[in-house]
């Protein structure tokens, strides 16, 4: 429905019907977000208020203050939070960056020559308490939310969220600083 409306109908951004759902694929709860304006980032905020034991992150654009509130109220409540932002945009004045390491929580900024283009989190990654890996091409921005054609997808994996956490432990330990 999604790439009919945009590459079929040429329909963008608000001109889209708003699409989001939800299905199961090999027994695991996959929630679907096409964004704008389906209230993607209130589904990361409440995906991240699940979070028990860790969350693990690599983001290119992060300047939603929710979702960084979000973040550090579960950091102050005990779950571990590590994250690494991309360089260049950590250094933007919108950036979460700041609040969040002022905050105690430990991200770092990469050291890539390029940019670190993931957008991609792990929620109680090696736990049994519904382990969530967050994917798509949505930064964590209110635009993404309210306007860009973004998609974004919250899949309940322990599979998936281990892998998440993988690649996410790999940047922070080689190429964060």
């Amino acid at each position: 429905q999604e790439f009919n409306q945009m590459f079929v109908e040429k329909k963008f951004h608000g001109y889209k019907t708003h699409i989001s759902g939800s299905c199961y694929v090999d027994g695991c709860l996959v929630q679907v977000y096409f964004s704008p304006k389906v209230g993607a980032l209130t589904a990361m905020k409440n995906a991240i208020a699940t979070a028990n034991s860790n969350v693990w992150f690599d983001i290119f654009t992060f300047t939603a203050d929710d979702i960084s509130a979000s973040l550090i109220a579960r950091k102050n409540a005990g779950v571990s939070v590590k994250g690494t932002f991309d360089k260049w945009q950590a250094g933007s004045s919108y950036s979460e960056y700041l609040p969040m390491k002022n905050a105690g929580c430990l991200v770092k900024r990469d050291t890539y020559s390029g940019f670190l283009h993931e957008k991609i989190m792990s929620i109680d990654a090696y736990t049994s308490s519904d382990p969530i890996g967050i994917i798509g091409s949505f930064n964590w921005t209110a635009s993404a939310d309210s306007s860009n054609d973004e998609n974004l997808l919250i899949i309940h994996n322990s599979f998936i969220a281990n892998s998440i956490r993988g690649q996410c432990v790999y940047v922070y330990n080689n190429y964060a600083e």
